[in-house]
């Protein structure tokens, strides 16, 4: 709208110059790049043709210079098309030139040149095999289970939110570092190098294990799960049941079901209810030598159900949970 009100006036100046107070009509002509015009000086009618490059009349040739005009109409063009430029994932990438332009990804990289990024492909290396099944996803020569950055995003697998590039954050997939083993078979779950007894987020979900559901990504919940942290050794053989990094016999949840030792059922979750579990808490104290038989912090001669299987002492008859009869128990309530 700019340039055409431009051009309209400085037309208008040239011919009030050129021809004096006249009557002028003009028509503008689009494909011959200019307008016709016609003006009425005494008794002579004049036509012509007006064009960005001068003024030519049928009594003569008369050039002016309308560079004004062709600059402010550049200007424009150049304005319309580079001011405010859509980027809709905000990576400083226009949508226009951006590889994956839903997906923030401020590199651009895309390491099998198809012009998908990286962020947004579902074949890495390009050899027609998705990522999600894909035993070597960058295609670098290390499987997957060896591999630091599974997906070559720039970010080691114990930090990357999605360690297989398969589209599904940790939390939610089966495989989280796409070594074929599936979460719970996996003893590094998340392919970070760190064994998943001693790793603090099992799954790299982001969650620290003491406050995860499900430690080790394999579907199960914590309290169901007869391997909560993933390590290859059954709840009742583990000292770290949840792997949070307090032993059993110092944690006020051990198998990390969100229950606290004295309101759980099965404190170890070894699957043996606390009333039949020669080891309540899973401490590798048997309950006759344990001073707290059920882990919930207190002393067995402060705690009023000292195994935890729910009924209070003064109803058990087995109180410690030992195996032996209060009646023939030497020590009923314990140590």
């Amino acid at each position: 709208m700019r340039s055409k009100l431009t051009l309209f006036l400085t037309v208008a100046i040239v011919s009030v110059c050129f021809f004096g107070l006249s009557a002028l009509t003009m028509a503008f002509t689009p494909a011959s790049g200019g307008a016709t015009f016609q003006t009425a000086m005494s008794d002579q009618i004049t036509t012509g043709l007006i064009g960005l490059e001068g003024l030519v009349a049928e009594t003569g040739e008369v050039t002016e210079d309308v560079t004004e005009v062709e600059s402010e109409v550049t200007e424009t063009e150049e304005e319309t098309t580079t001011t405010n430029p859509v980027d809709t994932d905000g990576d400083g990438t226009p949508d226009t030139k951006d590889n994956c332009p839903d997906k923030t990804n401020p590199s651009q990289r895309d390491q099998d040149g198809d012009g998908i990024g990286d962020a947004c492909d579902s074949d890495l290396d390009g050899d027609g095999i998705e990522n999600e099944i894909d035993p070597d996803v960058d295609d670098d020569g290390k499987l997957n289970g060896d591999d630091p950055d599974v997906d070559d995003d720039g970010l080691l697998n114990g930090d990357d939110p999605d360690v297989d590039g398969d589209f599904k954050p940790n939390g939610e997939d089966p495989d989280i570092d796409g070594d074929g083993k599936l979460n719970g078979r996996d003893d590094d779950t998340d392919g970070d190098g760190m064994k998943n007894g001693v790793d603090p987020d099992v799954d790299g979900d982001g969650i620290t294990n003491k406050d995860d559901p499900d430690v080790d990504g394999d579907g199960i919940p914590n309290g169901i799960d007869p391997d909560v942290d993933g390590d290859q050794k059954e709840n009742g053989r583990d000292d770290d049941v949840d792997g949070d990094g307090a032993a059993n016999g110092a944690d006020g949840d051990v198998d990390g079901d969100g229950l606290l030792n004295g309101d759980d059922p099965d404190v170890d979750g070894d699957g043996l209810l606390n009333g039949v579990d020669p080891d309540v808490d899973g401490d590798r104290k048997y309950n006759g030598f344990d001073d707290d038989v059920d882990g919930d912090g207190k002393k067995n001669h402060d705690d009023d159900d000292i195994d935890g299987d729910q009924i209070p002492n003064n109803l058990d008859d087995d109180r410690d949970g030992d195996g032996t009869k209060n009646s023939r128990d030497k020590t009923p309530n314990g140590i």
